[in-house]
């Protein structure tokens, strides 16, 4: 946004292809990382047994979506930036829509269980990806490598540091939920899911 406000077109579409490869770059690793490691994440995450397999259904093909999620969040927060406030939003919110439209359609109706709300979300985060993808945003992406990476990631957490600490609840959320995981095997299944719902 301050680039734009400046009128440097140039250098802000290197940073917006900067932010977007590395966003999917992110999510790729993302994607390796809990394939690999799918069984002890779910169970970190407050997985019972009863429930695994389930989980390990659901997240398997959210992971696959992941790299596309992650640039759809980029994009999304980029197209604000420029003042294209309504198309982001459009963009959001009709894969939200669809999402809620496949979800009984899948599970239900071609009787695709967990892996039919697995479907869903990859169908309806690739529509978002797509939608918010647009011609300038690809124009923009062969401006990468004309500044070196290092450096624009430097500016870019400089300038969001703030914002990343107002944020850092996220983590704390984790830390609450691996916790309230640790008390409810000691308290029994029961507590689990008391706590589950906090």
């Amino acid at each position: 946004a301050r680039l734009l406000g400046q009128g440097d077109d140039q250098k802000a579409s290197r940073v917006l292809s900067t932010s977007f490869f590395l966003a999917f770059g992110i999510g790729l690793m993302l994607t390796i990382f809990g394939i690999s490691f799918m069984t002890p994440m779910v169970r970190l995450l407050g997985a019972t047994p009863d429930c695994e397999q389930y989980s390990i259904d659901y997240a398997t093909y959210v992971l696959w979506a992941a790299p596309f999620m992650a640039t759809s969040f980029v994009l999304n927060q980029c197209l604000r930036a420029e003042g294209s406030a309504t198309f982001s939003m459009v963009g959001m919110v009709t894969g939200a829509v669809l999402n809620i439209a496949l979800d009984p359609l899948l599970i239900f109706t071609f009787d695709l269980g967990v892996a039919g709300a697995g479907w869903a979300t990859i169908i309806s985060q690739f529509v978002s990806f797509v939608l918010l993808f647009r011609y300038d945003a690809v124009y923009a992406l062969f401006y990468m490598l004309a500044i070196p990476l290092v450096i624009l990631v430097g500016r870019m957490f400089k300038t969001r540091l703030k914002k990343i600490y107002k944020e850092s609840g996220f983590c704390c959320a984790l830390c609450v939920r691996i916790r309230g995981r640790c008390w409810s095997i000691s308290c029994g299944e029961g507590c689990g899911v008391g706590t589950q719902g906090i």
